[in-house]
């Protein structure tokens, strides 16, 4: 019989979530999942800013190669939903030519992307990893 590694027992699968703990935490267990998701939240101020100085100077080249990036950070840490978001907004940034499209589809990646911090900010604060909700951005929640 396989003894259970109590630090990959204790997270449960929440519904919507930005991450799927469940995978990340068998990946990884949990205190090598926290240690990454650390990793990608320092790396996401620098992230954002230069995807924001994308959007803002039309640089549909620079958005793509910045949503491929964050795409592949997304696939480490398991954030399913951001990484699907971001290889729509690369796909539509492929096609070189700037138009609402664009801006619609960024639109979603940020909204992803605040989901996930302020749910990666959650699971960091929380001593276990294993008793945190799903909100929706901008909604605060009681652990």
């Amino acid at each position: 019989m396989e003894e259970e590694n109590p630090d990959r027992s204790t997270v449960h699968k929440l519904p919507n979530s930005p991450i799927d703990l469940e995978e990340a935490t068998r990946r990884y267990g949990t205190d090598k999942l926290k240690q990454l998701l650390q990793l990608f939240i320092k790396d996401m101020s620098v992230r954002r800013h230069s995807i924001g100085e994308a959007m803002l100077l039309r640089q549909a080249p620079e958005v793509k190669a910045l949503m491929h990036g964050l795409r592949g950070a997304c696939g480490v840490i398991v954030a399913k939903p951001l990484r699907d978001r971001c290889g729509e907004l690369e796909d539509i940034a492929t096609r070189l030519e700037w138009n609402e499209e664009i801006d619609n589809a960024y639109s979603c990646v940020r909204t992803e992307i605040e989901r996930l911090m302020e749910f990666t900010e959650q699971f960091l604060n929380n001593e276990r990893g294993s008793e945190i909700t799903d909100t929706e951005p901008g909604q605060s929640s009681e652990l």
